[in-house]
């Protein structure tokens, strides 16, 4: 009995360091491939964010622009009006 026990627990630290061996490959493939993959991936979903904030930035500029063309004609609209009037 002792001597199966024995055996069992042998098998068992054998399968547990084939476990932990398996696990460090794993780790070692993510750190190789998996990581690089997504930092790469981050890194071009960065740079298309920041294009189209730099658009974004852009569009306001010349809405803002739009804006203030359309808000001097009409006043200079409401100025002639009263001087028409008077």
């Amino acid at each position: 009995m002792l001597e199966r026990l024995a055996e069992v627990e042998t098998n068992l630290n054998t399968s547990t360091q084939k476990i932990i061996e398996s696990n460090q490959e794993i780790n070692k493939l993510i750190n190789d491939f998996v990581e690089p993959e997504i930092s790469n991936r981050l890194s071009k979903l960065e740079d298309n964010l920041s294009e189209k904030l730099i658009n974004q930035q852009e569009e306001i500029r010349e809405q803002k622009l739009l804006l203030i063309i359309t808000l001097i004609s009409s006043i200079i609209g409401i100025v002639l009006g009263l001087i028409t009037l008077f």
